[in-house]
């Protein structure tokens, strides 16, 4: 990185979208777990009904997927359903609180969701890979 900025010549995808996703990627922030291993949020849209749904990655310092989750955050209910944009659980932002994990995100558009489990049991949803 330069100035703050990254060169768009050496980003490379790290997921692949599955036959019934549109797209897929990122949606928080990092938090640390261990000297190379981070935890991070992600979204995927599913093609049939354009709902967001949210899983969890570990990745490395270099960004590599070292293990990730099924979707763990889906639309459900009426509060899922209502708003700008319905069907939508958009995370933005991890904070690991003592042996917690706080999952803060916006909900259709309209309001916000605090999703809170304890981490280790969030963790135990992984599946390694590498």
């Amino acid at each position: 990185m330069k100035n703050l900025t990254i060169d768009v010549e050496t980003l490379e995808p790290v997921m692949a979208v599955e036959n019934w996703e549109e797209k897929v990627g990122w949606s928080t922030n990092v938090v640390k777990l261990s000297g190379n291993e981070y935890l991070v949020g992600w979204h995927g849209v599913l093609k049939d009904d354009r709902s967001y749904r949210n899983g969890l990655a570990i990745v490395d310092k270099g960004g590599d997927i070292l293990a990730v989750s099924n979707y763990l955050l889906a639309p459900k209910g009426l509060k899922e359903s209502y708003g700008d944009c319905p069907l939508v659980i958009f995370g933005n932002g991890l904070v690991k609180y003592k042996e917690d994990l706080i999952w803060v995100g916006g909900i259709s558009d309209y309001c916000m969701g605090i999703f809170a489990t304890n981490l280790e049991k969030a963790l135990e949803k992984l599946k390694w890979i590498k």
